[in-house]
């Protein structure tokens, strides 16, 4: 005869017990948390790449502008000198590269706005959900505000009949005494 084993967090048929899916939820919305702590940390990396792609095509285009002075003026020696000829292609070629490496920097920055957008839509996202639980928490203090209003209007209220005990208590005292004061009036007739 076959005997089987339950597994820990089930209800013996596979089922997960409430639990067992109380610490799914929590590892899931850990890793959420996790998640969302990577993309902000991506956003950031991005932005700085972006920021050191911006710089270097900065640079680049004023390298570019020296090289196309200096290539002004390899032309002008070229009618000098062969070798000075030869090293104006070298340069020439450099600078291709050097477009190229643009292109392509251009194009990861291309890339790496995409992948930004999409984060800024889940920031979004969750902008609106900090909002609701915001506005969740203001409705919680209106009603803690309703609640100090009338916890100190029912004081107010208890102050009053105490009062008014007291001045019962006064009028009772009177009364004992105006009574004590006709008893021995009478006992005294």
């Amino acid at each position: 005869m076959a005997t089987t084993r339950k597994r820990a967090g089930t209800d013996g048929n596979g089922h997960a017990t409430s639990a067992s899916s109380a610490l799914e939820r929590r590892l899931m919305l850990e890793q959420t948390e996790g998640l969302m702590a990577s993309a902000s940390a991506i956003a950031r990396i991005a932005e700085e790449t972006g920021n050191g792609a911006e710089s270097q095509i900065r640079s680049l285009d004023d390298a570019l502008r020296d090289i196309e002075g200096l290539t002004s003026s390899l032309n002008d020696t070229s009618t000098r000198s062969e070798s000075v000829t030869a090293s104006t292609e070298e340069l020439v070629s450099g600078v291709n590269e050097m477009a190229a490496s643009i292109e392509q920097v251009a194009a990861n920055t291309t890339s790496l706005a995409t992948f930004i957008a999409q984060n800024a839509t889940s920031t979004n996202e969750m902008s609106v959900s900090i909002q609701a639980a915001s506005a969740t928490t203001t409705e919680m203090a209106t009603a803690s505000e309703q609640i100090t209003t009338s916890i100190n209007e029912m004081a107010a209220s208890i102050k009053s009949v105490t009062r008014d005990a007291e001045s019962l208590a006064a009028m009772v005292d009177q009364n004992s005494s105006s009574l004590v004061q006709v008893s021995r009036s009478v006992t005294g007739l």
